[in-house]
């Protein structure tokens, strides 16, 4: 925490790239904080890094490169992807992407960003459409409202889905929580 910039007022989506001289510095706010703990997380950073902003300082925007590319295969735990314009091919490791692995299947295309070269993260699309490949068959008469049982999906990921899902359905999967949306 020695060099870690604290940055205020933070925006979701906002990439910053603050240059203290030594490091270089890149900040992804993904959240929104509220006023309150807005001030306890910067009271708790406070306490660890050195560096602070006074209110109306500004901070260099990050030059970040979005690129299209499909998912093409896995390898134990080297994942590849291709650009579809210049047919480029990046292979990434589980741990850079260990909280997507399980919505990526082959042919989907997702977002990957770039800052100086290096993969910052992976953008998967809002709403993916799956197989499913085994689940148990529905019960006669159980009409329990949102009752739902496990089914596995064409990757391996276990989804909630309602007792009237049968195993080969296409199902619409979030990939913000993992749940089933509906069917296809």
């Amino acid at each position: 925490y020695e060099h870690t910039p604290i940055i205020p007022a933070a925006i979701p989506g906002l990439i910053t790239n603050f240059l203290n001289g030594k490091s270089n510095f890149i900040y992804f706010c993904n959240t929104i904080n509220t006023i309150a703990n807005a001030v306890a997380w910067h009271a708790i950073v406070a306490i660890a890094a050195p560096y602070t902003f006074n209110a109306g300082i500004k901070v260099p925007t990050a030059h970040v490169e979005k690129q299209k590319m499909q998912f093409l295969y896995s390898d134990g735990d080297t994942y590849s992807f291709m650009n579809m314009e210049t047919y480029e091919q990046v292979e990434l490791n589980k741990k850079q992407i260990e909280n997507e692995v399980k919505y990526l299947k082959e042919g989907l295309e997702v977002i990957i960003i770039f800052f100086e070269g290096e993969m910052l993260g992976i953008d998967l699309p809002e709403k993916i459409d799956y197989k499913i490949t085994k689940t148990e068959p529905a019960i006669k008469g159980n009409t329990a409202t949102n009752a739902t049982k496990d089914a596995i999906v064409e990757t391996g990921m276990l989804v909630k889905v309602p007792l009237f899902i049968e195993e080969g359905e296409e199902i619409i999967v979030s990939t913000k929580d993992g749940k089933y949306v509906s069917r296809k």
